[in-house]
């Protein structure tokens, strides 16, 4: 509960130290080291916090608004329902931190180290992951609503009914990724890499898939109406049960794909470019049957 509003404590050695509810607004703690210290539920909207050592510490249910935590070290610590609203976390590096239940919304997260995190329900609408590493991440049912995920590496993360409506993923690495009944709808997955990924039962519809790689990938039951599957790659990825109506699925690769009829094609349209197995056929775009 102690005052510290606005107080300049660079470098200061704080590790260990018990901060709870303490007010820190406006505080300046650059370089600061607070490993393993107790922040829970402490007021700290605007402070600087760049290059902080924070690892391990307690920040559970703190008030971390607007703050600047650049290239600080976050590592194993415990954020759950922490409000990180329009934070800067640039190269912030929290592999394996608790983050469950937080709010990023509008957070700037660009190359930040969040591999093996935990994300489960977190709040990330609108934040800024651009080149983030989020391997291996625990993102079920998280709120992914309209982020930035150019480049991310999301190899293997969880996003099992995550919400990645109009998300912006191209060219993110989601190989192996886990994208059961994820919702897609919408979303710019241009030249992303999806090889072996599971994508059973999502909704995919209208979501741009041109150029992605996803072969061998689940597509189990997946919504793709309307989706741009343009030189998109799916050889042996399963279709099976997967809606193609109005996809268009021009100069994309079909061969070897499990699951797939010629019902499901008769519901799209491709052009010449197409590869589809032998005996399947399918009729040519015009430019209103996307």
């Amino acid at each position: 509960g102690a005052d510290f509003r606005e107080t300049n404590l660079p470098k200061a050695i704080l590790s260990g130290a018990n901060l709870q509810k303490a007010l820190l607004w406006g505080a300046n703690l650059q370089k600061a080291e607070l490993v393993n210290a107790n922040l829970q539920e402490a007021y700290l909207v605007e402070v600087n916090l760049e290059r902080a050592y924070l690892s391990n510490a307690n920040l559970q249910k703190a008030d971390v608004r607007v703050s600047n935590l650049e290239n600080a070290d976050l590592w194993e610590a415990n954020l759950q329902k922490a409000n990180l609203r329009n934070a800067i976390l640039k190269g912030a590096y929290l592999r394996r931190a608790n983050l469950q239940r937080a709010d990023f919304r509008g957070s700037k997260l660009q190359r930040a180290v969040l591999r093996g995190a935990k994300l489960q329900e977190a709040d990330l609408l609108g934040a800024d992951l651009q080149e983030a590493d989020l391997r291996l991440a625990d993102l079920q049912k998280a709120d992914l609503r309209l982020a930035k995920l150019h480049g991310a590496d999301l190899l293997g993360a969880k996003l099992q009914r995550a919400d990645l409506r109009g998300a912006k993923l191209q060219g993110a690495d989601l190989v192996y990724a886990q994208l059961q009944e994820a919702d897609l709808q919408g979303a710019n997955l241009n030249s992303a890499k999806l090889q072996e990924a599971n994508l059973g039962f999502a909704q995919l519809q209208e979501a741009d898939l041109n150029g992605a790689k996803l072969q061998e990938a689940n597509l189990l039951g997946a919504k793709l109406q309307g989706a741009n599957l343009g030189f998109a790659q799916l050889q042996e990825a399963n279709l099976n049960g997967a809606n193609l109506r109005g996809a268009e699925l021009k100069q994309t690769n079909l061969v070897d794909a499990k699951g797939l009829t010629q019902e499901q094609l008769d519901g799209a349209c491709g052009n010449e470019g197409t590869k589809l197995p032998p005996r399947f056929s399918i009729k040519l775009c015009t430019d209103d049957s996307k």
